[in-house]
This record gives C-alpha cells, sequence and structure tokens, in this order.
C-alpha cells in the first residue's frame, strides 16, 4: 500500500482555493486554519447544514470580505455535544 502525499501544497490544494484573499496574513490565517487541531464530536448530514454567505463591503475603491472562517450552531446541536 501506497501512503498518500501529505505535505502543505497537498493541504492547501484540498482544502479550498485561496487566491481570493488578496490580504496577505488574511490569506496565510485562512490557510493556518487548515493546519489547526479540531476535536472530533458530531457527525452532520448535508441537509443539516445551511450555507451562509460572508458579508461583503465597499469603501471606494476597496473591498472588505468580513468572515472569519466560523460559522453558526444551533441550540439543539450545543445541547448534544454539551
Amino acid at each position: 500500500m501506497e501512503i498518500p502525499k501529505f505535505d502543505k501544497e497537498s493541504v492547501i490544494k484540498n482544502y479550498g482555493d485561496f487566491s481570493n484573499e488578496k490580504v496577505g496574513l488574511k490569506r496565510l490565517a485562512r490557510i493556518g486554519q487548515c493546519f489547526s487541531g479540531t476535536k472530533f464530536i458530531v457527525t452532520l448530514n448535508k441537509n443539516e447544514l445551511i450555507e451562509i454567505d460572508d458579508i461583503n463591503s465597499t469603501d471606494g475603491d476597496r473591498e472588505y470580505c468580513f468572515s472569519d472562517g466560523c460559522g453558526n450552531i444551533s441550540y439543539e446541536l450545543v445541547k448534544l455535544i454539551n
């Protein structure tokens, strides 16, 4: 059995396209989330998820995206994992 390639380039490629993030430090923060540790708690089905848009704004010729990569969680799910 061949061990799959696991390096930073393959992780970044598999976890998203970060080329739209023009601010260097913000791009690095988003990429860093791919390498952060997360404890598994519960499996959710696709029909239990709702995708929400980022909040975008413009100020003159500058565009801003207000998203920290976090989402929302229902009270029912909080009770389940608490």
